[in-house]
């Protein structure tokens, strides 16, 4: 049995700038968003483990991190004249990003690593929208993107050299039409592709992965009626997923120490390469004779060596699947009296991975491995989800108004993890989260006070969940937050 603490302790430094510059010419608006931002985080984290055998053994770890981003992007974009007979926008991206993490542990070197990302992308893109009649339109879109991605991990994982990188370039489309059926109604219909790069996930265990691709298709309504007090508006979507990243939610992580493990007991065979190894080398030393037996155990054979003691392994499995999502939105904006408001949104969604195997080479480490999870629905993904919000305006006179406010979030039950072996952590039941505020405005204008209060049940619903072993943790909704704001304008 182990107890593991997790004092923590985070010192973050984040600094930017944005400029935006305007021209209007008889060509076009033109517009040029430049922007820069830099981001850095130190951190300690002291963690205490206990584990119980024959004679209670006590571990101590302390890692220091060192974390930089710096990012640069710019966009231009041209758009059409006012009399232009149709509407088109024109653009380019430009975005640059490096990312560095250094770990060192202070107990066990062999937990020491490095890793950076930097990440290039290019884009030129255009749409258009067409009248075809004073009610009917078309629109098509074209995007061509250039993505460069490099990541460098020290010390590397097992298969991998560390360094892995990919350079991807493919077009995304775009069309669709819309159709007004009346001066406040119209429909829609949209077909869209895209596709991303993952860079943390480039190259596991010998293998590249692919970019993740979508296939979007949407269709829906907007409406305005009741003199435009009412506005109602709905959509359908259909999303086709191919090789899209996913984690049944567990992480990679030091040997269990109540766990003998000897790299030669391990033997497996490259599935790319078809290259049968006695052993594996996890920490890429070249040879199968380590273990995570201390020096002085009286289980350490001849021939064998200590140096597995501390270490970390990486992930060597496949992430990535097939998978597909479908559902229906509906939102609801009413002002019933120029003094109330009521807002409804409501969500049904259906997910479904169709196709997600993992493939684990190192498959001793986790008792899934090797699972179809086809036909899972998605984590964090309830079937419905609805959000109601309701306010009132009182007029005060001379004082001012008087603004209460109440809405509620509600969510279907969903998991928070593919594995059942960490039921009931890994489930979370439909739950329904109010929250409350009070306003007041004075008629000068001048100031105000608002009071609130969320999350007024004190529920904790889950919002993150991992799993390593026999240790899960856990990330929940804010608790109940009350307080009061006092704004003034000079």
């Amino acid at each position: 049995m182990g107890y593991v603490f997790f004092p923590h302790r985070i010192t973050l430094l984040a600094k930017g700038a944005t400029l935006e510059i305007n021209w209007d010419t008889d060509f076009g608006d033109i517009s040029f968003i430049p922007s820069y931002s830099k981001r850095s985080a130190d951190d300690v984290r002291n963690d205490v483990e206990i584990y119980f055998a024959d004679d209670p053994e006590v571990y101590f770890t302390t890692q220091y991190g060192e974390n930089y981003t710096e990012t640069k992007q710019a966009e231009l974009r041209i758009t059409s004249p006012e009399d232009f007979p149709f509407k088109w926008i024109v653009g380019a991206v430009l975005y640059d990003e490096v990312r560095e993490r250094l770990t060192d542990d202070y107990f066990y070197d062999e937990n020491d690593s490095t890793m950076s990302i930097s990440q290039d992308k290019t884009a030129l893109y255009a749409n258009i929208t067409y009248p075809l009649t004073d009610r009917f339109r078309v629109n098509a879109g074209y995007r061509q993107s250039w993505d460069d991605v490099v990541t460098i991990s020290l010390p590397p994982k097992v298969g991998s050299t560390g360094i892995t990188g990919q350079d991807y370039s493919k077009p995304d489309t775009k069309v669709g039409i819309e159709y007004d059926m009346a001066d406040n109604a119209m429909l829609y219909a949209n077909y869209a592709t895209s596709y991303r790069i993952d860079p943390m996930s480039l190259v596991v265990a010998g293998k590249k992965n692919d970019p993740q691709e979508l296939t979007a298709y949407t269709a829906g309504a907007k409406s305005r009626f009741l003199d435009n007090t009412l506005q109602v508006n709905a959509s359908a979507f259909y999303y086709d997923y191919y090789n899209k990243f996913f984690r049944p939610n567990f992480t990679s992580g030091s040997f269990g120490r109540g766990e003998i493990i000897i790299e030669a007991n391990y033997p497996y065979t490259d599935p790319d390469t078809g290259i049968s190894y006695p052993g594996t080398d996890f920490n890429n030393d070249g040879d199968f004779i380590d273990t995570n037996l201390r020096a002085g155990d009286e289980r350490l054979e001849p021939g064998w060596s200590s140096d597995l003691v501390g270490r970390r392994v990486g992930d060597p499995n496949k992430q990535y699947g097939d998978f597909e999502s479908y559902g229906v939105d509906v939102s609801v904006d009413w002002v019933p009296t120029p003094k109330d408001r009521v807002g409804l949104t409501v969500l049904y969604l259906h997910t479904e991975w169709t196709d997600a195997v993992m493939e684990y080479y190192c498959s001793w480490v986790w008792p899934d491995a090797g699972y179809d999870y086809g036909g899972r629905p998605e984590t964090y993904s309830p079937e419905w989800s609805l959000h109601a919000s309701y306010r009132h305006i009182f007029d005060l006179g001379s004082f001012g108004t008087l603004i209460p406010q109440v809405d509620v979030q509600y969510k279907a039950e969903y998991d928070v993890s593919f594995l059942e072996m960490y039921r009931p952590f890994s489930y979370q039941e439909a739950y329904a989260i109010w929250n409350a505020a009070l306003t007041f405005n004075h008629a000068s204008d001048r100031w105000s006070v608002n009071a609130y209060v969320k999350n007024i049940d004190e529920y904790a619903a889950k919002t993150f969940f991992n799993g390593r072993g026999s240790t899960v943790t856990l990330g929940l909704t804010d608790p109940q937050l009350y307080g009061v704001v006092v704004s003034a304008k000079f």
